[in-house]
């Protein structure tokens, strides 16, 4: 399976048209595994991440259930 990246931003035309600012770029499954990984979040990053998203989800179960017993 082969995957197409934009070097720039996605567009998208009036009649629907997609197009692409920048250069494109085909990708294979091998190469989305080795190149592009390095791009992805480190542990450290991961981590701050998680951390930062709990108070999010604890907050909204919150609200649902302050809503349920209302």
């Amino acid at each position: 399976m082969n995957f197409i990246a934009c070097g720039g931003t996605w567009t998208l035309g009036a009649a629907g048209e997609i197009g692409c600012s920048g250069e494109l770029r085909s990708y294979t499954v091998e190469e989305m595994r080795t190149e592009l990984i390095s791009d992805s979040l480190t542990a450290e990053d991961a981590q701050e991440l998680l951390w930062l998203t709990i108070p999010i989800f604890a907050a909204v179960f919150g609200v649902l259930v302050i809503k349920k017993v209302l």
